[in-house]
């Protein structure tokens, strides 16, 4: 299904089960409907709607037990919990082997780092619907990466950006979508190992991909 008409289904069953955000005092949407991670929760809506849980707007200072907000309002809190999400990085590894940039682990076919051989960043992303649907599909993809790369002496990572392929642009994605590259992805895999090869044959493309994969 293709991402306007689901966009078209949620966003009518959401005008239906739910209304307008601003009746439960929630400010409008700033994005688009799959653009941010969905907070999901059966119960927040019926806590709004009785005046169990009170909105307010951004934090402009702490001040002791007092709460400042944006719009001037101050309040007194016993407790302030920030969840903020997750900070994505790899403390057990060098920097140099995994970019990550903010949210976004920059690897190839989902999983391969550049310049590293049998260095695979696997489950990073976050699918709509939750990981379960692309678990065994993802694993397949991983156990034949891992068996080319067995062929290879070149970083496959390195060899798919050497022959295109872009690292993901959000670590958000259509678990649909997904499948469908990585059936092109296995399709792929044989070519991968061939210009692997032919890479060998040529000096003047071993060498750029050597400056790509400086550690093995």
């Amino acid at each position: 299904m293709p991402l306007w008409l689901q966009r078209f289904i949620v966003r009518l069953a959401l005008k239906v089960v739910i209304g307008d955000y601003r009746k439960y005092g929630l400010p409008p949407p700033d994005h688009k409907l799959f653009e941010r991670h969905p907070a999901i929760s059966s119960e927040l809506f019926h806590y709004l709607k009785h005046g169990k849980i009170a909105v307010h707007p951004d934090v402009r200072k702490f001040d002791g037990h007092f709460v400042e907000f944006v719009d001037g309002v101050r309040e007194e809190f016993d407790v302030v919990v920030a969840a903020t999400g997750y900070h994505l990085r790899f403390p057990f590894l060098e920097e140099r082997l995994v970019s990550v940039n903010e949210p976004i682990v920059e690897v190839y076919g989902y999983m391969a780092a550049a310049g590293c051989r049998h260095l695979y960043i696997f489950g990073w992303m976050q699918p709509r619907y939750g990981f379960g649907p692309l678990v065994a599909t993802v694993a397949d993809l991983l156990a034949q990466v891992i068996k080319t790369q067995d062929d290879m002496r070149n970083p496959i990572g390195s060899v798919l950006k050497w022959f295109g392929q872009k690292p993901p642009r959000t670590n958000l994605c259509d678990p649909n979508l997904v499948k469908l590259r990585i059936k092109w992805l296995r399709r792929l895999l044989p070519f991968v190992r061939l210009v692997d090869r032919w890479i060998l044959a040529r000096p003047a493309d071993q060498t750029a991909i050597s400056q790509m994969a400086a550690w093995e």
